[in-house]
């Protein structure tokens, strides 16, 4: 079993407490440079189980045990990567029905193959993963009342991790805009006078309609 990181911690500080004989200082196993090593590496070593109590912190035991809800998130961390280097969706969309159509492997080695690959990924991209995970660690520290709050407006059954409004089409908006308009803008209806009451009330109704239509689309982002 590998060692925590309090059991690195405390074997780092034994080592340094050795007399440090100055036959040794050169040598492979001086105590000194193997506590340093320890320390060096601990922060590799054990990061999976550092992970586990932010996890805990954050979500409880249910949810950290959710094999369904750590997919999406996984899989949304390394589509937000992928975007971030310029990756475009029909490259993933593509990679989705090749993988799918695929024989199922093995987790651990598909683990194995996703360390790899990304640690290839970030010489590529001159990332340090090893310096990226234990900032993000420390951030999301920081972030547990959020993220709590965010998990909890999260919507059931969804793999993505808000509710999303449902998306309206730009042209179906500037339709109704200039359908209403038109109707503001006529003087006559039905060879009616311009002076009629009717048609003085059928043109204010159509500007308020506008002016209503334009307030939505204003409001719901799509201006």
């Amino acid at each position: 079993m590998r060692p925590t990181y309090d059991e690195l911690e405390a074997m780092a500080g034994r080592l340094e407490a050795m007399p440090r004989p100055s036959m040794l200082d050169t040598l492979e196993f001086c105590p000194h440079k193997a506590a340093a090593m320890l320390r060096a590496c601990k922060g590799q070593v054990d990061f999976q189980e550092r992970v586990a109590p932010w996890m805990q912190e954050c979500f409880g035991p249910e949810i950290s045990a959710d094999r369904l809800e750590r997919g999406d998130r996984f899989l949304e961390e390394a589509l937000e990567l992928l975007q971030s280097g310029g990756y475009t969706p029909e490259r993933a969309r593509a990679l989705i029905e090749y993988v799918w159509a695929r024989p199922v492997g093995d987790p651990a080695q598909e683990v194995g193959g996703v360390m790899v690959t990304l640690a290839a990924y970030c010489l590529a991209h001159d990332l340090d993963m090893h310096e990226a995970a234990e900032i993000e660690l420390s951030r999301v520290w920081t972030k547990v009342d959020k993220i709590r709050a965010k998990q909890a407006a999260k919507p059931r059954g969804s793999a993505l991790p808000v509710a999303l409004e449902p998306a309206t089409d730009h042209a179906e908006w500037d339709a109704a805009i200039e359908a209403a308009a038109k109707v503001a803008e006529r003087r006559s209806t039905d060879g009616l006078s311009d002076d009629d009451p009717y048609n003085e009330g059928w043109r204010r109704c159509a500007t308020i309609t506008t002016a209503a239509v334009r307030n939505l689309k204003k409001g719901s982002g799509h201006d």
